[in-house]
């Protein structure tokens, strides 16, 4: 049984100077990427990825397509070992662009577009209206929520912005309104950290970049995805195509509801989570939570990750393959062919299954050949007809 799970891609603030590089080195389709993505930005998105300093990769400009190139990078790298896809994804902030990629509702020039307008718009306006962002470690989200409500009646301009977990919420406003309330906080002992961004995100003083976001995303062609993704939007999943554009641009002036989207996974039954993308903060919140088993973070163990998903499917694997090798009904009379290309075999198998088990690792590709072939052998040996064949052929090689 393959494990059911969702991908989380972070947003803005995880960014750091070499991400994505491991990915770049191992995987040709990786490096086609960042080619692909120099010629459409316009820009050397390997220089800024893997040579820029903090300061340099720290801007909006540079750090969204960074983020969303590297983060694609780690996804379609864990796919091409594990070989299936999640059953939800969501996506912090400029996360949810790299959701819609990876689930195919954008294509990749679409969605690097997209990102290019939205990354520069943002940069625009906050060289406009200078902000920032705090996040604030407590579960009296209502204290926050009145604490902003005051500021903003004494002419200081900060809001909540992402409600990410009920330990935290990030607020968002100008400078000194950030600075004066985490001077608030402290008083009251409560934690608070500013955040590694330019400007106040998801607030009205992002105003200036919703326009054009929403004029770049009606020009963009929307797909019905493969994968269903939750917006930031109140938490919901994206079920009308023309909600696409609306929710993209509105997601820039108005809160992420992180923590709601995270309760609709938990309500599905979905217990795996997987951070893919920068760092590990996404992961972190997470683990804060309850309600799920495994919560992995691609950044910090990409061969954990695999050795993850591909261990209970392989167990599984060789298990379908003895199951159709004793319930297939025996058809042939003849007992020495009988005993020579499905007995034997099969006794082999139980060894070989116990080892796989014991050793703790994934089969081989040639090791998953080798199991279809004796199948089929297995099942040309019993006679069965070409169409009960087939049908259990097709049974294996969707698990393949």
């Amino acid at each position: 049984m393959k494990q059911k799970y969702a991908v989380l891609f972070p947003g803005q603030g995880v960014q750091y100077p070499g991400m994505g590089e491991t990915y770049y080195k191992k995987y040709n389709k990786v490096r086609n990427l960042y080619k692909q993505a120099s010629e459409i930005l316009g820009k050397n998105m390997e220089k800024i990825c893997f040579e820029s300093g903090d300061e340099l990769l720290k801007e909006t400009r540079n750090a969204q397509p960074a983020i969303l190139l590297t983060s694609y990078a780690a996804y379609i790298s864990l796919i091409e070992e594990i070989e299936y896809k999640p059953q939800i994804m969501m996506g912090h902030s400029l996360g949810e662009i790299s959701a819609l990629l990876a689930s195919e509702v954008l294509s990749f020039e679409d969605a690097l577009k997209l990102i290019q307008v939205r990354a520069n718009a943002m940069y625009e306006a906050t060289q406009l209206n200078k902000g920032a962002m705090c996040a604030v470690m407590t579960k009296d989200i209502r204290m926050i929520e009145l604490a902003c409500e005051e500021s903003r009646k004494s002419g200081n301009y900060v809001v909540p912005a992402n409600y990410n977990e009920k330990s935290q919420t990030v607020i968002s406003g100008t400078e000194d309104a950030i600075l004066n309330m985490m001077q608030y906080f402290q008083e009251k002992n409560i934690a608070s950290v500013q955040l590694n961004v330019q400007g106040a995100f998801h607030s009205d003083l992002m105003q200036f970049a919703y326009e054009p976001v929403l004029q770049q995303a009606r020009k963009l062609t929307f797909h019905q995805g493969s994968v269903d993704v939750i917006s930031n939007v109140g938490g919901n999943f994206y079920s009308e195509i023309s909600d696409y554009p609306v929710n993209l641009s509105k997601q820039i002036v108005s809160p992420v509801w992180w923590e709601q989207g995270m309760e609709k996974i938990k309500n599905l039954g979905i217990s795996n989570v997987v951070d893919i993308g920068p760092g590990n903060t996404i992961a972190n919140i997470a683990r804060r939570q309850t309600g799920f088993s495994s919560i992995l973070s691609e950044t910090e163990n990409h061969q954990e990750l695999i050795q993850f998903f591909t261990k209970s499917n392989n167990l599984s694997f060789i298990k379908k393959c003895l199951a159709i090798a004793v319930c297939t009904p025996n058809k042939n009379k003849n007992s020495q062919e009988y005993q020579e290309h499905v007995v034997s075999p099969y006794q082999k198998l139980v060894e070989f299954k116990k080892i796989i088990a014991e050793e703790n690792r994934s089969l081989t590709s040639d090791e998953k050949e080798h199991l279809i072939k004796w199948i089929d052998e297995v099942l040309t040996y019993k006679k069965v007809s070409k169409e009960e064949k087939n049908e259990k052929m097709k049974e294996i090689l969707m698990m393949r």
